[in-house]
């Protein structure tokens, strides 16, 4: 197919209908400067356009592919033009088409291993564990575990009676090693990974001890994320009617997902959890640390971040732990309007 040839073919019809470039152009719906590139050889125009040409130039698409007036010495060599052509757009066609299948087809790959090295990363990367042990002169109750995939969070629940100090070990080839010695007011975190403070595969071994009084903590799995759906709402059974008030479990029982005395609700980085049992309300965001009981109005705080911060209120009188503790009344107000108020009443 010889292209200089249609071109100078199109400028030939033009010239001969003694039509301008703009006036061709406004017939076609294409700008004046596409003829001018296409009748110096600068752009082809395709088959479409060829098309049209054709019509509007009252001769036959083969002429135009073949860049001239059939006559009876060019008959053949023009129907073979035509044959070259349309051979050369469906090849053309076809390298599109195949480009466009291997696209496709990487893409989905992608995808599919996208999702499996994502679902491998995060499934059951969350863990929510309650915590009891009882001894001869103590008891312990409503603890709570958290291991994220990155951070690991250690609540003490309640303790009868409250000790000032206790220490947390476990047995490792044969030997108590200690994980933590202080009092039970802490929130204890550490990162999770090598040598960190407590592995989910270990808490058959955890112990705690009081003085010289020694218990076994057993742990109880309260919530893991191993689905692949999350529903936000889950209707509490009619046990749970008697546990707690009716406004509180009402609201609950919209947004919060119970099992057993524990319901569970995550919005954005904030995670929410209520004990039925001990009306114990805990939220974790990403830099702060809430724990509120409905009945005693024990409220403790702590802030992640830089400089550090923590305090408990208990009977309207703050307790300093750490860092500046003058703004505890205004944070504990913003806690019970944020959280308390919004999800609880």
């Amino acid at each position: 197919m010889d292209y200089n040839k249609i071109n100078e073919f199109i400028k030939k019809l033009r010239k001969e209908k003694k039509w301008s470039q703009e006036k061709l152009a406004d017939m076609l719906y294409v700008d004046r400067t596409t003829i001018a590139r296409w009748e110096n050889g600068k752009r082809q125009p395709d088959l479409d356009m060829l098309t049209r040409m054709s019509e509007i130039f009252d001769v036959s698409i083969n002429e135009m592919i073949a860049g001239e007036r059939i006559n009876d010495n060019n008959q053949t060599t023009i129907q073979n033009s035509f044959y070259e052509y349309t051979t050369l757009v469906i090849k053309s066609m076809n390298k599109w088409k195949k480009i466009g299948i291997f696209l496709i087809f990487f893409l989905v790959v992608f995808f599919i291993l996208f999702s499996i090295i994502y679902f491998m990363n995060n499934y059951k990367s969350i863990k929510v564990y309650s915590f009891s042990g009882d001894s001869e002169n103590y008891t312990v109750d409503s603890g709570m575990l958290v291991i994220t995939k990155e951070t690991i969070y250690f609540m003490f629940g309640t303790i009868e009676p409250m000790p000032k100090t206790v220490t947390i070990y476990k047995l490792e080839n044969g030997e108590n090693k200690i994980l933590y010695e202080g009092g039970i007011n802490n929130i204890i975190i550490d990162f999770y990974g090598y040598d960190s403070f407590l592995d989910y595969n270990q808490l058959d071994n955890c112990y705690l001890k009081i003085e010289n009084d020694v218990m076994k903590l057993n742990f109880n799995l309260l919530y893991e994320n191993n689905g692949f759906f999350y529903h936000k709402n889950f209707p509490l059974g009619d046990n749970y009617k008697s546990i707690d008030t009716q406004s509180v479990q009402e609201q609950i029982s919209k947004k919060f997902i119970c099992e057993d005395s524990t319901c569970n609700y995550t919005i954005g980085d904030t995670s929410m959890s209520y004990d039925l049992l001990t009306k114990t309300y805990t939220v974790i965001n990403e830099n702060e640390i809430y724990i509120y009981s409905l009945d005693t109005n024990l409220f403790q705080y702590e802030y992640l971040g830089e400089p550090n911060v923590k305090f408990y209120i208990e009977n309207d009188k703050t307790f300093c732990q750490m860092g500046d503790c003058s703004k505890s009344n205004e944070i504990f107000n913003k806690f019970k309007k944020e959280y308390v108020e919004e999800y609880l009443k």
